[in-house]
């Protein structure tokens, strides 16, 4: 039986951190493991687990709110009428920056979106680490903080 390799170029080894996988004991892959900066960090062990799972939520919501380019999605829209050009996702992404902010400082926020979202390197920053850290484990307080339990009123 012929075996295929599909394993990536010599540079993408060189850049990044590869994974290779055999499927049916017939086919090798690789998987690019940090495509993200916040990959590589979570990778190298500089960022948590929690704080990355936080990093990923604000890149859905920056996805969501259609910061990348892409196309218009036109699955929604009704033809005829006045077409929707603000992404609603945008205010999701807006309202997590701010609970950041809130928590901590305009700088934190600032450079939680700058690494997050435009996907900056900062690791030669002792400083900007350690305020990058802050602002994603504000994020996971607020998303996974206990929060009041609604029924206890009807108790």
């Amino acid at each position: 039986m012929e075996k295929y390799s599909d394993l990536g170029t010599d540079e993408i080894h060189k850049r990044h951190s590869i994974l290779v996988e055999t499927i049916d004991n017939k086919v090798s892959r690789s998987k690019v493991m940090d495509q993200a900066i916040i990959d590589r960090y979570l990778i190298q062990g500089v960022i948590t687990l929690s704080q990355h799972q936080s990093a990923e939520v604000i890149m859905a919501n920056a996805s969501g709110s259609g910061i990348y380019a892409k196309t218009q999605n036109w699955d929604n829209q009704t033809f005829g009428g006045i077409p929707e050009r603000i992404p609603r996702g945008i205010f999701a992404l807006g309202n997590l920056l701010k609970v950041i902010e809130k928590n901590t400082s305009a700088l934190h926020s600032s450079l939680v979106e700058e690494v997050v979202c435009k996907n900056t390197d900062v690791s030669e920053s002792e400083g900007k680490m350690k305020l990058l850290g802050e602002g994603l484990d504000a994020i996971t307080q607020h998303i996974y903080a206990p929060r009041k339990n609604p029924m206890k009123r009807f108790k």
